[in-house]
């Protein structure tokens, strides 16, 4: 056992079934009280095999605090799973559900039932012998594409340096199956998401990926080397994949999608929560960063060179940057780089080490307050496309379509 694995070895609960010889794969799914897992795991199902064998861990929570009626419901929900999952397991897929319920209130959430699942997938390729494995998360209400698995594996056979990857997702813009106005708020969220990576991009920042755990796929040697997912701080840090946008060999997979449920939940609910208490939806009551606050870091990126050859303050910057750089004292910091960066291209490397994401959302929050309040989410998106060179109605829905174009142009 490595000593990650020994570390935690008090979270594990062993399942009943021993791993295959030939397991590559496990893909760990935490579920509270969510009605859509059946749908989720006939998705996997259905899925076509890849050459080496499957686990699905299915992770039932729920906190001691819940209500009888809450818990009951849950273990029902898992009972259903479980009936499913006798008639339909393989030897080359194996579905297992198991329950972690009456978690103390403090800890209880789905990054901590996340964490127990990603641990237990670590043991067992660990237990066969294959610490390259690779793990995938999905939500209990998430559907993947038929290709999921295959093109998860062939994604890191293709590229076996590849430590982490970040998987391609959708959420549904349309059916029967939920009312206008939940689609139309999955659709802003989707769009805000996806607004703020392009308009990272376009600034010039390097590892601007989407890092959200239902899309999340780490190798099993991987997974243990940074330390594993530390859920008790979920709300603090960066989700756990922003450990490895940064390493070289970090990549998106595009070849595939994970259809995400449109359903209230976390801070998808801020928009059905605006949605609910306005009929007449008005799209200016969505807000999010000026685009000029990347207009702004697209100039300080594009001067790193002069900053390796030249002095901070003789930069062409506007006013919002210096005044930012003022504020975390990024000329010391800068010149402290610059002193231990054998050369430019190690500097830039550097540099964008130490301007990540949390610094980009600081300089974000600062922009906001001093210099560009928030404006229309449409608007935003509108000055993005603009400066893309692309055209677009002031759509919800036409502007998510041509950001999906931009993530993912092998469709």
């Amino acid at each position: 056992m490595t000593p990650y694995l020994q570390q935690r070895a008090l979270l594990f609960q062993p399942l009943p079934r021993k791993p295959s010889s030939q397991l590559g794969l496990v893909i760990v799914i935490p579920a509270c009280r969510d009605q859509q897992l059946l749908l989720c795991i006939m998705a996997l199902h259905r899925c076509t095999l890849p050459d080496s064998d499957v686990d699905i861990i299915v992770v039932i929570h729920d906190s001691e605090a819940d209500a009888p009626e809450a818990r009951a419901l849950n273990l029902s929900i898992g009972a259903d799973a479980e009936r499913w999952a006798a008639r339909h397991n393989s030897t080359r897929r194996w579905f297992h559900i198991v329950y972690h319920c009456g978690m103390p209130r403090r800890d209880a959430g789905p990054e901590l039932a996340r964490k127990i699942g990603l641990d237990e997938a670590c043991r067992r390729l660990e237990q066969v012998g294959n610490s390259k494995g690779v793990i995938a998360c999905l939500d209990a209400g998430s559907r993947c594409a038929a290709n999921y698995m295959r093109e998860l594996e062939g994604h890191f056979h293709l590229h076996p340096q590849c430590p982490a990857s970040s998987i391609y997702f959708e959420y549904p813009l349309k059916g029967a199956e939920h009312p206008f106005e939940t689609y139309l708020a999955a659709a802003n969220y989707e769009l805000s998401l996806r607004y703020l990576v392009q308009a990272q991009r376009y600034a010039g920042y390097p590892y601007a990926f989407h890092i959200q755990g239902p899309g999340m796929a780490v190798r099993c040697d991987a997974y243990q080397q940074y330390g594993g997912m530390n859920a008790w701080r979920a709300n603090k840090d960066l989700p756990f994949l922003h450990n490895f946008t940064a390493l070289p060999h970090f990549l998106e997979l595009k070849s595939t999608c994970i259809h995400v449920s449109p359903q209230p939940s976390g801070r998808l609910s801020s928009q059905h929560k605006i949605l609910s208490h306005n009929k007449l939806y008005r799209p200016e009551q969505l807000k999010t960063y000026s685009f000029q606050t990347f207009e702004d870091l697209r100039l300080l990126f594009q001067n790193i060179p002069l900053l390796f050859h030249g002095n901070f303050d003789d930069l062409p910057l506007p006013e919002s940057l210096r005044d930012f750089a003022q504020e975390i004292g990024a000329a010391s910091k800068i010149e402290e780089l610059r002193r231990n960066a054998a050369d430019a291209s190690t500097f830039q490397l550097d540099f964008f080490r130490w301007f990540n994401h949390l610094m980009i959302e600081k300089f974000a929050r600062f922009a906001k307050d001093h210099y560009y309040p928030d404006v229309p989410l449409t608007t935003a998106c509108k000055a993005l496309l603009t400066a893309l060179g692309m055209d677009a109605e002031n759509d919800t829905f036409t502007m998510l379509r041509l950001f999906r174009q931009r993530d993912q142009p092998t469709t």
